[in-house]
């Protein structure tokens, strides 16, 4: 059983390096190509990360990122690699050759007509061979603690979550499900999507990956104008077009089995803030060049009314923090129409 959790925490560990050195090199493109390279692209390039991350045995390809790394660095991953290679295969030799030792160790000597020699282990050694553990094995059992401990932390703050928002939330009403099936046809939105209205909600936000729907502060019509709505309506049906509801679950289950990589959480933190980026610029191909302005307006007035003040935490939030809205109005200022086409090019 050691010897498994052994071979999964190595496993786990190699993919956590060599995806940390993949963020390093992604952190390195944005900052070289920040005008030129679209949100979308980006976001993009952060799942590819994702994907390292949850799936630790990848196929060989003769390009390799890690060339770029100096080579006393690349002899500590090889090491990880091997190591994780041959867990089974010395798991092997080692059971054959136990089995080529004799069951019975009297019956062998009384046939080769031997006295059998039985050597005296005090019995204070004997149990100190017997709690002998290796540092991949401890190393193991500290991981799975940690992972099963946040596992479970977070499992309570998603049940809390929803069953407060199940609890008091309400159904929209008429106005908004009318400007909601507006909003799903220009956004070529055939699944239906429900709308509640939740008191005290810090933000909207959309939840539920087969059972979709999108929850607004009770009120928020009273806050804002019917464009704006429409605004907010479509940011979150690009999440659901976009599949940032899935993509942030997996996000948070790379965080807990990568727990003790700091760079793990900084990149899925970072993943969900361009997915975000990424939504308003699919918002703004749909609503034009011209509608820029008006829709960073609409973050603008709704981060006022929301974001200071007292309410539930949200999953999926349609704001973070400040710093976030800034680059986010930025991103709008900036933004052309069919730019992400070209840089995909």
């Amino acid at each position: 059983m050691m010897d498994v959790l052994s071979k999964i925490f190595l496993w786990v560990l190699y993919a956590s390096i060599s995806a940390s050195a993949i963020s390093l090199l992604i952190i390195l493109l944005e900052r070289l190509f920040r005008k030129k390279l679209g949100v979308r692209i980006h976001h993009a390039l952060w799942i590819l990360v994702l994907i390292r991350l949850l799936v630790p045995v990848m196929p060989g390809s003769p390009i390799n990122l890690f060339n770029l790394i100096p080579e006393d660095v690349q002899h500590i991953l090889d090491f990880t690699k091997n190591t994780v290679s041959t867990t089974s295969a010395d798991a092997f030799e080692k059971r054959a050759y136990l089995s080529n030792l004799p069951a019975d160790p009297l019956a062998d000597a009384a046939i080769n007509n031997q006295p059998m020699k039985i050597s005296a282990v005090p019995e204070s050694e004997a149990l100190q061979e017997g709690v002998k553990w290796s540092i991949p094995e401890i190393a193991s059992i500290v991981w799975v603690t940690g992972l099963f401990s946040i596992a479970l932390f977070y499992i309570i703050i998603t049940m809390s979550f929803y069953k407060s928002i199940i609890m008091s939330r309400k159904p929209a009403d008429k106005e908004i499900v009318s400007l909601l099936e507006s909003c799903m046809i220009k956004a070529k939105q055939r699944k239906r999507i429900a709308v509640y209205t939740e008191k005290g909600l810090k933000s909207p936000c959309i939840s539920g990956i087969f059972k979709t729907a999108i929850y607004l502060p009770e009120g928020i019509l009273e806050a804002i104008d019917h464009q704006q709505l429409s605004n907010v309506l479509l940011h979150e049906l690009a999440h659901h077009k976009r599949k940032d509801v899935l993509f942030n679950l997996l996000g948070t289950v790379a965080v807990i089995v990568h727990w003790f990589n700091p760079i793990v959480w900084i990149c899925v933190k970072r993943m969900k803030f361009v997915g975000e980026l990424a939504c308003d610029a699919y918002v703004l191909e749909m609503l034009g060049e011209e509608k820029n302005i008006h829709y960073g307006e609409t973050i603008i007035n709704l981060s006022k009314l929301y974001l200071n003040s007292p309410g539930k935490l949200t999953l999926v939030s349609f704001f973070e923090t400040k710093n976030q809205i800034e680059k986010r109005i930025t991103m709008i200022k900036r933004f052309r129409k069919n730019n992400y086409k070209i840089t995909a090019a």
